[in-house]
Parts: structure tokens; sequence; C-alpha cells
């Protein structure tokens, strides 16, 4: 279309030059351009309107509801959008498309919190993966995947250190797995433990002080091939000095800090039952240790919030895992979903309220999210 300026010229070139016919033809030209641009204006709305029909004729399928909030929304008009959205989710209230549509929108209206709930609502339905994926391609960039050990000897369970230039892992460079420090920046490797035994799962402090780690190497070789006995040794990463932890008959794994370094939790197991579990606390000032007051005989995977308030834990029974909160201060846990056969891998999200998790249901591993 022709601006108000372009035609005002237009107009003054006409009684310059005194041509009829440019002013005629051109006015003629600028009468069917608007027309044409209110025809696609009249075009949208009647797609608006046919999709209210449609809905009117239709009041149980959200999806017509989804695709007019959607026209909508394209429109920005953004508070009919969501009116539309929430109009799909009283039909289902776990639809995950209209709570991500929705969730976009409140975004957009400026209410951040709001709609950033609802996007992890939305992850959390069935549709979760095809909307992870919708939001990966439209707001993701490639990844760039780069190998930083390159050897034939097996390299695990990688953590960063607080400053984000160094990596703990396990590696297994000789008969057994040790304890390894790697260097991004320089692409250098230092050996953390030199025992003949086997040293796994190394998790590092908040602080970057001390490393936890699961060993073999204080056990009885016979009892130690009959149960799969371990024990949690701590590091110093400034002197190299070793600590042994926990002194039992039992399996010991899964070391976590608290995020001020001042206590470790770790899992372990009855030792008159290997298949029962408990989460214990060691204090690292005193060198008390004790369990945490869980009444449940299997309890695993410790992960302490970042306020230091509150600890993730799976549960196990018979056939049905718990994904559990334990709060430090009265001493009591609440149950957070009960609808996977195994869990695992609890972590709290950076401002904790948040935890991922690895669920089971029936054969299928798949990551979690639960607010």
């Amino acid at each position: 279309m022709f601006s108000f300026k372009s035609i005002i010229r237009i107009v003054n070139n006409f009684f310059w030059k005194k041509s009829w016919r440019t002013l005629i033809c051109t006015l003629v030209f600028i009468s069917i351009s608007g027309c044409a641009f209110q025809e696609s204006l009249l075009l949208e709305e009647d797609s608006s309107d046919e999709l209210s029909f449609e809905a009117r004729l239709d009041p149980v399928d959200p999806s017509i509801r989804i695709e007019l909030g959607q026209k909508y929304a394209e429109q920005n008009e953004l508070r009919l959008a969501i009116s539309q959205f929430d109009s799909a989710l009283s039909i289902d209230p776990q639809n995950g498309r209209a709570l991500y549509e929705k969730g976009r929108a409140l975004i957009l209206l400026g209410y951040e919190t709001e709609g950033q709930n609802c996007i992890v609502n939305a992850l959390e339905t069935s549709e979760g993966n095809s909307i992870a994926a919708d939001i990966g391609i439209e707001y993701g960039q490639p990844f760039v995947i780069r190998q930083i050990t390159k050897s034939h000897f097996h390299n695990a369970f990688p953590s960063y250190t607080p400053d984000g230039q160094q990596i703990i892992f396990q590696s297994k460079q000789q008969v057994n797995w040790d304890i390894f420090k790697l260097d991004i920046i320089h692409n250098t490797q230092q050996r953390l433990t030199t025992h003949m035994q086997r040293d796994e799962s190394p998790i590092i402090s908040a602080d970057g002080s001390l490393v936890a780690f699961t060993s073999t190497r204080d056990v009885d070789g016979a009892y130690r091939l009959e149960h799969m006995q371990r024990e949690i040794y701590i590091l110093q990463t400034d002197t190299k000095k070793e600590q042994r932890i926990t002194f039992t008959h039992s399996d010991n794994w899964h070391p976590t800090f608290s995020p001020d370094t001042r206590r470790l939790y770790y899992v372990t197991s009855d030792s008159s039952n290997f298949a029962q579990h408990q989460i214990w606390q060691f204090d690292l000032h005193s060198g008390n240790s004790r369990s945490v007051p869980i009444p449940d005989s299997i309890a695993k995977s410790p992960c302490v919030s970042p306020d230091g308030l509150r600890m993730a834990f799976v549960g196990q029974g018979p056939s049905t895992a718990f994904l559990n909160e334990y709060f430090f201060l009265n001493q009591e846990y609440t149950i957070l979903n009960n609808q996977f056969s195994a869990i695992s891998c609890p972590s709290y999200s950076p401002d904790g309220r948040t935890i991922v998790f690895s669920g089971k249901i029936e054969d299928q591993h798949d990551i979690y999210l639960i607010s």
C-alpha cells in the first residue's frame, strides 16, 4: 500500500505536470491495493469466525479452541488467545499443547513466572516430549559435542569443579577404576587416587575443597566379592590427603555434599539384609555420623536442596518407587510421586523449586520434572 505522504506527492506531481491519466491510474491502483489489504484482514477474521463457529458446534474438542487461540496470538490478541487456551484446559486440564501455548502468551504479556510454570506443567504431560522438541527447534541452537578424553580407557561419572574449568571423573586406566581430574583449558590430567581396588562415583563439594568417592580398598577380598561392599572416602583437593568415612560391613554408595560442605550424605545397606538401605549423614566438622530418621526400609539417591533445608530421596516398594522430600527442620517427609516402578538420580534446580529425575514406567526410562 501507498503511505499518506506518497499519495500527497503523487497528487502534487499531477498538479505540476497536469497528467490526468497518471493521477487516475495511480488512484485506481491505490484503491485496489487498499481493497486487497482489507480483504486479507477479512480473510483472517473469517478464519477466526469459522473456528469460533466450529467450537460452538463441537464444545468438547479442545483442539479447535487451541487453534483459535493460536490465531488470536498471531494477531497479537493475547488476552483473547489465553481465554481460548483456558477454555481448552477446562475440557482437558492435562492438555500439554494448551498449557504450552498459554505459557507463551503469558510471557509475551509480561507474566513470566506464570508463563514459565505453564510451560513446565506442559512438559510433564504426555505431550511433553513433542513440546520439548518444538522448543528446541524454535529456540535452540545446534549443540556442539566435543570429546575431551581420547584414549582406549573407560572414563565415566564426570562432574564439574565449581569454577567450571576442571572435571572430576573416574577412569579405568589400569586394572581398576581410579579418580582423576581433567583441566579442560590445558587438556591435562591429574590422577587423584592410586590404589589397586576400585575407586568410583566421585562428587566434588560446592567450594571445591573435597572430593567424595566410594572404594573397595579396605574390604576383605572374599567378603567383597560376595557382597560387593564399598566404603565412603573423602579426598582434600589441595593436599591429596584421604580420609575414610564409613567403617561397616555393609555396602555404602551415592555420596553427596550439603551446599555448605559441612555434611556428607550417603546410602548404606543393612548389614543383615543388603536389600534394605538407609540414608546416613556424616558431619565433616565433628566426625560424627547418624542415620537420617526416615521410616522407610529402602531409602536411596539423596540430593540436598540449594538452601540446605530439604532433601529429595527415593523410596522403593515391592513394585512402586516413591519420590520423597525430607525436611531437616521438623524431620518429616512427604511423598511427591508414586506412579513409577523405579526412580533414580533426583536433582534440584538452582532455585530449588523443581526436581528432575529419571522415572521408569513399564520398560521405558524417561526424564521427568516435578515442581
